[in-house]
C-alpha cells in the first residue's frame, strides 16, 4: 500500500511519530508521500524522509492556499523563487500541496492572488519534471480550478487532486485533463454517497488512495486522529464501492502511485 497524502510532519504526531511509522509498516504501508503546506515545512519533511526507511517517506515542497492570507503579497514572487531553488536541490517527488480554497480569508487571498501562486507552482513543476499535488475546498473552488486548468496546462508529469469531493459532473471535467484522483477517509463514511459515485467514475489508471492523516479519519477508527496504518480500511472501502477484490485494488493504486510520483518498486 502507498499513502499518497499524509501530513506526517505536523505537531499532532510529535508525541508518537515513531510509533505511528512502526504501525504503518506493520499494516503493510510501503511508502508515504508527505505534502508540504508552507515554506517552514520543506526542510522538516525532507529531514523526515531522510531519517525514515520503513516505510519509505517521500518529501514534497509547495505553498498551500490556507497559508496565503498570512503571507505578505509583496513576497509572493520571492516565495516562488525560493520554491524554485528548493526544487533545484532535488530530493522531492512533487510540488504541492497547492491549489484553490474559498474557505479562507478571501479579502487577503482573493482568487487572482491564489491563482498567480498556483500558476507559478505549475511552472516550477514543469521545469523540474515533477507532478503536482492539488487541493480544492469550498463552494466555488472546484469549479474555479477546472476553469484554471482550461487555461493553464498541467505539467507533463501530471497531478493528483487529493481527497476528491467535487461530485461526478466536475470529475468528468477534471478527467479531461488526465488528472489522478485521491480518495481518503470519506470513502468509508456511510452517508458519503457523492464520494462513492465519483469513486466509481475514475479510470483505473487514475485512482489513488490516501489517508490525509491526521485528518479525515476513516471508519471504524472515528472519532480521533487518522494515521497511515488506517490506509487498509480506505482501500477496502474503495474496493467494495468498485466491486473489486481488496488485493486487486491495492495493487492498482500502488502501481498508479509509483507511476505518478516516480517511486521505486
Amino acid at each position: 500500500m502507498i499513502d499518497t497524502h499524509c501530513h506526517l510532519d505536523v505537531d499532532r504526531f510529535d508525541g508518537d511519530r515513531h510509533a505511528v511509522i512502526a504501525r504503518a509498516a506493520k499494516a503493510g504501508v510501503l511508502d508515504i508521500v508527505v505534502p508540504a503546506v508552507d515554506e517552514a515545512s520543506w526542510d522538516v519533511i525532507a529531514e523526515l524522509a531522510t531519517a525514515t526507511r520503513t516505510p519509505r517517506v517521500h518529501a514534497t515542497a509547495g505553498i498551500h492556499p490556507l497559508v496565503v492570507p498570512d503571507l505578505d503579497p509583496s513576497d509572493d514572487e520571492k516565495v516562488l523563487a525560493r520554491l524554485e531553488a528548493r526544487a533545484t536541490r532535488g530530493g522531492i517527488v512533487a510540488i504541492g500541496e497547492c491549489g484553490l480554497d474559498d474557505t479562507i480569508d478571501m479579502a487577503r487571498a482573493p482568487y487572482p492572488r491564489q491563482e498567480a501562486l498556483l500558476r507559478g507552482q505549475f511552472a516550477i513543476a514543469a521545469r523540474h519534471g515533477l507532478p503536482l499535488i492539488l487541493h480544492a475546498r469550498g463552494r466555488g473552488a472546484y469549479a474555479r480550478l477546472v476553469e484554471f486548468l482550461d487555461t493553464c496546462a498541467l505539467p507533463p508529469a501530471s497531478a493528483v487532486l487529493h481527497s476528491y469531493g467535487g461530485g461526478i459532473d466536475l470529475l468528468k471535467r477534471f478527467s479531461e485533463h488526465r488528472l489522478y484522483f485521491g480518495f481518503a477517509g470519506p470513502a468509508t463514511y456511510p452517508n458519503a454517497r457523492k464520494v462513492r459515485t465519483s469513486l466509481l467514475a475514475v479510470a483505473e489508471d487514475r485512482l489513488l488512495a490516501e489517508t490525509d492523516a491526521p485528518d479525515q479519519t476513516p471508519e471504524p477508527h472515528r472519532p480521533g486522529r487518522s494515521e497511515p496504518s488506517y490506509l487498509g480500511a480506505i482501500i477496502a472501502a474503495m474496493a467494495a464501492a468498485r466491486g473489486k477484490d481488496v488485493a486487486e485494488l491495492n495493487q492498482l493504486t500502488t502501481a498508479n502511485a509509483r507511476r505518478l510520483f516516480g517511486l521505486p518498486a
